[in-house]
């Protein structure tokens, strides 16, 4: 069954196979034994998890991002053997003694190309992490490195740069940040390519305000969006909830530790929002199981829809399914195409009869 994934985070792993030297450097240096969990966490592609305390007391790690080429190509053969056909990489730049930036991105596409002329049929990209909370200058950094690697209208040639898909801002709690600045950024992104702009809210608390400048920025996805569904004062949710569904924006909800980063609501959820009259609980549960979207993902008319309410009520007929509001709902949310996750083996089956005949 072909698969999507999105939630790899690089710098939140090491290679298996250089564990025992970084346990080797530790006994050296005089540091106490890695715990069996330490263990778990150093090398967990597939489970994204906040590392950085972690990192911090084991240094040597960053002394071995010399090897990130490997690292990378590792990634990639972990998830083609899991039968995975799209594979986001989030990075963030690392930045240490012997690297700078830009030599570490380019290493990083490098082993990319190598992996994509072993593994044609899978597609993987890399979006570039910039967070506020470091500084804007931080931020304009990333970005050059984005429009210097990515296909940007002056560029359209460079080798590989279709591997770069895009930038991740998180945001912050904070008014310190030149919101005006930053838009000039996003503006100019826009203006010399079309590469994916994301916002990242998981740092962000109930600061209404500044979370409407944020979504007036139009990003192409949002992630970490709990705090729209979270928010107690019913007016200024609603007014959110407003704007994102006058503005069709992708909306990309995640949960601690089984986040979906790429789980969007897109124009398929915006028109089943509005038709079906869904409120805001009902949108955040969708969300939590919304299918994935690839170049792969089925087209009609030109519109970045999936058939599934053009052939819902054929589908009902044939399986003598009832053809409520209610069911529809309940059909979305439990039905994953490109799924991130095998299904257990009881309701495989059912499952896949499904998924045969939305792809008809």
């Amino acid at each position: 069954m072909p698969k999507c994934e999105f939630n790899v985070r690089w710098e939140a792993c090491i290679r298996r196979s250089i564990q025992r030297s970084l346990e080797d450097h530790r006994r050296v240096v005089g540091k106490s034994e890695l715990t069996t969990e330490q263990r778990k966490l150093l090398w967990a592609y597939g489970k994204p998890r906040d590392l950085k305390e972690a990192l911090q007391s084991m240094s040597i790690v960053y002394d071995m991002v010399r090897l990130q080429e490997q690292i990378t190509l590792d990634i990639v053969k972990y998830y083609r053997a899991d039968n995975v056909l799209y594979l986001e990489i989030h990075v963030n730049p690392c930045v240490n003694n012997e690297l700078s930036p830009e030599i570490f991105l380019r290493k990083m596409i490098q082993a990319i190309s190598f992996a994509k002329s072993a593994h044609r049929n899978m597609t993987v990209k890399i979006l570039l992490i910039a967070e506020l909370e470091e500084s804007i200058e931080r931020v304009q950094e990333v970005i050059d490195l984005v429009l210097i690697f990515g296909r940007t209208r002056r560029n359209q040639n460079l080798p590989d740069s279709d591997i770069i898909h895009g930038v991740e801002i998180v945001f912050v709690d904070s008014n310190e940040y030149d919101m005006y600045q930053l838009k000039k950024m996003i503006e100019f992104i826009r203006q010399e390519s079309d590469l994916l702009i994301i916002f990242n809210l998981a740092k962000m608390s109930n600061n209404m305000n500044q979370l409407y400048d944020i979504l007036s920025m139009r990003p192409d996805r949002l992630c970490n969006a709990e705090i729209l569904n979270q928010n107690q004062n019913e007016i200024d949710q609603r007014i959110i909830t407003d704007r994102l569904l006058s503005m069709k924006l992708p909306i990309v909800l995640q949960t601690g530790y089984s986040m979906l980063l790429g789980c969007t609501l897109s124009d398929e959820y915006y028109q089943l929002a509005t038709v079906m009259d869904l409120k805001p609980s009902d949108i955040y549960e969708l969300s939590l199981t919304a299918s994935f979207f690839t170049e792969k993902t089925p087209r009609i008319k030109r519109r970045n829809l999936f058939p599934f309410a053009y052939q819902y009520d054929q589908f009902a007929e044939l399986y003598m399914l009832e053809n409520s509001t209610e069911w529809k709902l309940q059909i979305l949310r439990d039905c994953k195409l490109f799924l991130s996750r095998p299904l257990t083996c009881k309701r495989k089956q059912r499952r896949r009869r499904i998924i045969d005949l939305l792809y008809v």
